[in-house]
């Protein structure tokens, strides 16, 4: 991490990542703190909370908990979502605003 100007971590899994996500915020706190940007899902507050979206919710939590510069934290919500959960519509959740 020493010397890298930006970390993206994209990677979601139902298992572990809450933990991978903590010791990559760690190690971004003790490298200088990068910019840090985590993806997820627009919409994902309101998403029924089944596995996939729990893990998202978690990891956006550890990120906004992580005691990073809030100018560093980056938690980068795009695209339309097309999850399908037990209470999800077909086809996703509608996209915000007009």
């Amino acid at each position: 991490m020493r010397g890298a100007g930006v970390i993206i971590h994209c990677a979601t899994s139902t298992k572990g990542d809450a933990e991978a996500t903590s010791n990559l915020v760690t190690a971004a706190a003790k490298a200088g703190s990068p910019h840090f940007v985590q993806p997820s899902i627009v919409g994902i507050d309101a998403m029924a909370a089944w596995g996939y979206v729990k893990a998202k919710l978690e990891v956006e939590r550890i990120v906004k908990n992580s005691g990073l510069s809030l100018t560093r934290q980056i938690l980068l919500r795009t695209g339309k979502p097309n999850l399908r959960g037990p209470k999800t519509p077909r086809g996703g959740l509608p996209s915000p605003g007009p």
